[in-house]
C-alpha cells in the first residue's frame, strides 16, 4: 500500500502539484455535460448524428437544467470533447454537413421509456 506521503512526492516528482484549480460551476457544468452525455448519447456502428444537432441539444438541456446558456463548455470545447476525449469521428456529408460517426442522439422522450 501507497502512503500519502509516498503519493505525494511521486505527484511532485512527476512535475503534478496537485489538481487544477476548478471553480465550483465548472465543476456543477462538466457534472450536467456527463448527465447530458450518459442521457442523451449512445455508441451506435450504424448511424450517425449532426453535430450542430448535438451540440444545440446540450445548449437545449443545459438551459433547460440551468436557465442560462453554457457558460464553459462552448462549441469548440464540446467538439474537442467530442473527437479528443471519446474519440468521435467527424465525418462530412455534402447534404448535412459534418457529423459526429458512429453515435446516436436519444432525445428526452425516448430515454424516458426505458
Amino acid at each position: 500500500m501507497i502512503t500519502s506521503t509516498e503519493m505525494q512526492a511521486r505527484i511532485q516528482s512527476a512535475g503534478m502539484y496537485g489538481l487544477p484549480q476548478v471553480a465550483r460551476n465548472e465543476l456543477e457544468e462538466i457534472a450536467l455535460f456527463n448527465k447530458f452525455l450518459t442521457t442523451h448519447v449512445r455508441r451506435n456502428r450504424i448511424k450517425s448524428v449532426q453535430r450542430a444537432l448535438l451540440w444545440s441539444e446540450w445548449v437545449r438541456f443545459h438551459l433547460k437544467q440551468t436557465n442560462t446558456f453554457p457558460g464553459h463548455i462552448f462549441e469548440n470545447e464540446f467538439d474537442d470533447i467530442m473527437t479528443g476525449k471519446l474519440n468521435v469521428n467527424v465525418v462530412t456529408e455534402d447534404f448535412f454537413g459534418p457529423m459526429y460517426d458512429g453515435i446516436q442522439f436519444i432525445s428526452g422522450e425516448s430515454s424516458k421509456k426505458k
